[in-house]
Protein backbone atom coordinates (compact mmCIF):
# COMPACT_ATOMS: atom_id res chain seq x y z
CA UNK A 1 0.00 0.00 0.00
CA UNK A 2 2.67 2.50 0.73
CA UNK A 3 4.01 2.21 -2.85
CA UNK A 4 0.79 2.60 -4.35
CA UNK A 5 -0.47 5.81 -2.11
CA UNK A 6 3.54 7.08 -1.78
CA UNK A 7 3.61 7.06 1.77
CA UNK A 8 3.03 4.43 4.72
CA UNK A 9 -0.63 4.24 5.58
CA UNK A 10 -2.33 5.90 8.81
CA UNK A 11 -4.63 4.43 11.06
CA UNK A 12 -8.47 5.80 10.26
CA UNK A 13 -9.42 4.34 13.65
CA UNK A 14 -7.00 2.75 16.55
CA UNK A 15 -7.60 1.19 20.17
CA UNK A 16 -5.63 -1.47 22.20
CA UNK A 17 -7.38 -4.30 20.01
CA UNK A 18 -7.94 -3.05 16.49
CA UNK A 19 -6.92 -0.77 13.68
CA UNK A 20 -9.07 0.09 10.71
CA UNK A 21 -7.70 1.83 7.38
CA UNK A 22 -9.61 3.11 4.65
CA UNK A 23 -9.11 1.79 1.55
CA UNK A 24 -6.85 3.21 -1.13
CA UNK A 25 -9.52 4.80 -4.02
CA UNK A 26 -7.41 2.32 -6.85
CA UNK A 27 -10.05 0.14 -8.36
CA UNK A 28 -7.56 -1.10 -10.62
CA UNK A 29 -4.85 -1.92 -7.96
CA UNK A 30 -7.39 -3.08 -5.02
CA UNK A 31 -9.18 -6.78 -4.75
CA UNK A 32 -10.95 -8.60 -2.33
CA UNK A 33 -9.25 -9.56 0.60
CA UNK A 34 -9.53 -11.01 4.13
CA UNK A 35 -8.71 -10.32 7.96
CA UNK A 36 -9.69 -11.97 11.40
CA UNK A 37 -11.90 -10.04 14.03
CA UNK A 38 -12.70 -11.02 17.50
CA UNK A 39 -12.14 -14.61 19.08
CA UNK A 40 -8.78 -14.81 17.15
CA UNK A 41 -5.67 -15.22 20.01
CA UNK A 42 -2.76 -13.04 19.29
CA UNK A 43 -0.37 -14.18 17.04
CA UNK A 44 2.54 -16.74 17.43
CA UNK A 45 5.12 -17.47 15.03
CA UNK A 46 6.48 -20.70 16.03
CA UNK A 47 9.28 -23.18 13.80
CA UNK A 48 5.36 -24.22 11.67
CA UNK A 49 5.10 -20.26 10.79
CA UNK A 50 2.80 -17.60 11.72
CA UNK A 51 -0.72 -18.85 12.79
CA UNK A 52 -3.39 -17.70 15.36
CA UNK A 53 -5.48 -20.03 17.50
CA UNK A 54 -9.01 -19.35 17.53
CA UNK A 55 -11.98 -19.74 20.06
CA UNK A 56 -15.33 -21.16 20.08
CA UNK A 57 -16.54 -17.72 18.07
CA UNK A 58 -14.36 -16.59 15.66
CA UNK A 59 -15.13 -13.67 13.10
CA UNK A 60 -13.72 -13.61 9.53
CA UNK A 61 -13.97 -10.29 7.90
CA UNK A 62 -14.36 -10.26 3.98
CA UNK A 63 -13.80 -6.82 2.45
CA UNK A 64 -15.41 -5.64 -1.06
CA UNK A 65 -13.64 -2.64 -2.38
CA UNK A 66 -16.05 -2.69 -5.35
CA UNK A 67 -19.36 -0.81 -6.05
CA UNK A 68 -21.20 -4.32 -6.89
CA UNK A 69 -21.31 -7.56 -5.36
CA UNK A 70 -18.66 -10.16 -6.36
CA UNK A 71 -18.75 -14.00 -6.30
CA UNK A 72 -15.76 -15.09 -3.86
CA UNK A 73 -13.74 -18.41 -3.05
CA UNK A 74 -12.34 -18.48 0.25
CA UNK A 75 -9.72 -20.12 1.09
CA UNK A 76 -8.75 -21.51 5.18
CA UNK A 77 -5.91 -23.37 6.04
CA UNK A 78 -6.50 -24.97 9.04
CA UNK A 79 -5.26 -27.33 11.68
CA UNK A 80 -7.62 -28.68 15.02
CA UNK A 81 -6.77 -28.57 18.59
CA UNK A 82 -6.15 -32.48 19.85
CA UNK A 83 -8.78 -33.88 18.17
CA UNK A 84 -10.78 -33.54 14.95
CA UNK A 85 -13.62 -30.66 15.15
CA UNK A 86 -17.13 -30.33 13.34
CA UNK A 87 -16.50 -26.34 12.27
CA UNK A 88 -19.13 -24.34 10.79
CA UNK A 89 -19.16 -20.98 8.96
CA UNK A 90 -21.97 -18.87 8.47
CA UNK A 91 -23.03 -15.49 7.24
CA UNK A 92 -25.72 -13.87 9.60
CA UNK A 93 -27.74 -17.24 10.06
CA UNK A 94 -27.08 -18.87 6.88
CA UNK A 95 -24.49 -21.63 6.61
CA UNK A 96 -21.99 -20.95 4.38
CA UNK A 97 -19.56 -23.72 5.01
CA UNK A 98 -19.15 -27.12 7.51
CA UNK A 99 -15.81 -29.33 7.85
CA UNK A 100 -14.31 -32.08 9.75
CA UNK A 101 -11.48 -30.16 10.39
CA UNK A 102 -8.22 -32.35 11.15
CA UNK A 103 -5.01 -32.32 13.04
CA UNK A 104 -3.29 -32.44 9.95
CA UNK A 105 -3.18 -28.58 8.52
CA UNK A 106 -5.06 -28.23 5.22
CA UNK A 107 -7.00 -26.26 2.81
CA UNK A 108 -11.03 -25.58 3.47
CA UNK A 109 -12.50 -23.88 0.65
CA UNK A 110 -16.23 -22.42 0.56
CA UNK A 111 -18.09 -19.83 -2.36
CA UNK A 112 -20.11 -17.22 -1.40
CA UNK A 113 -21.03 -13.60 -2.72
CA UNK A 114 -20.63 -10.62 -0.98
CA UNK A 115 -22.03 -7.19 -1.12
CA UNK A 116 -19.43 -3.84 -1.05
CA UNK A 117 -17.92 -3.26 1.75
CA UNK A 118 -16.92 -5.65 4.53
CA UNK A 119 -18.75 -8.84 5.12
CA UNK A 120 -18.31 -11.11 8.85
CA UNK A 121 -18.56 -14.15 8.82
CA UNK A 122 -19.28 -16.86 12.17
CA UNK A 123 -16.55 -19.15 12.18
CA UNK A 124 -17.48 -21.85 15.17
CA UNK A 125 -16.38 -24.79 16.50
CA UNK A 126 -16.16 -27.00 19.99
CA UNK A 127 -13.49 -25.82 22.20
CA UNK A 128 -11.51 -27.87 24.86
CA UNK A 129 -8.67 -26.77 27.33
CA UNK A 130 -5.27 -26.02 26.71
CA UNK A 131 -3.23 -26.69 30.58
CA UNK A 132 -0.19 -25.01 28.67
CA UNK A 133 -1.82 -21.87 28.07
CA UNK A 134 -4.86 -21.50 29.78
CA UNK A 135 -7.26 -21.18 27.17
CA UNK A 136 -9.78 -22.60 25.24
CA UNK A 137 -9.15 -23.77 22.21
CA UNK A 138 -10.54 -24.78 18.38
CA UNK A 139 -8.68 -24.31 15.42
CA UNK A 140 -5.35 -23.22 14.27
CA UNK A 141 -5.49 -20.48 11.53
CA UNK A 142 -2.17 -20.75 8.89
CA UNK A 143 -3.72 -19.02 6.08
CA UNK A 144 -6.99 -17.10 5.34
CA UNK A 145 -6.84 -15.52 1.36
CA UNK A 146 -9.38 -15.05 -1.13
CA UNK A 147 -8.02 -17.50 -4.20
CA UNK A 148 -10.71 -16.21 -6.75
CA UNK A 149 -12.80 -13.56 -7.29
CA UNK A 150 -15.61 -12.55 -10.13
CA UNK A 151 -18.44 -10.18 -10.15
CA UNK A 152 -21.43 -12.09 -9.33
CA UNK A 153 -23.96 -12.79 -12.06
CA UNK A 154 -27.84 -12.73 -12.03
Amino acid sequence: ITRLIGHPPVPMYEDGQYRRYELPLFSDACHPFVYLGSGWYDLEISEVGVYRWGSANNDIWLANPYDTPVWVTLALTLSSYETPRLLEIRHEQRLVGRWEVERAARTYYTNIVIPPRQTRLRLSAPVSDDPASQRQLSVVMFKALIVYYAPETR
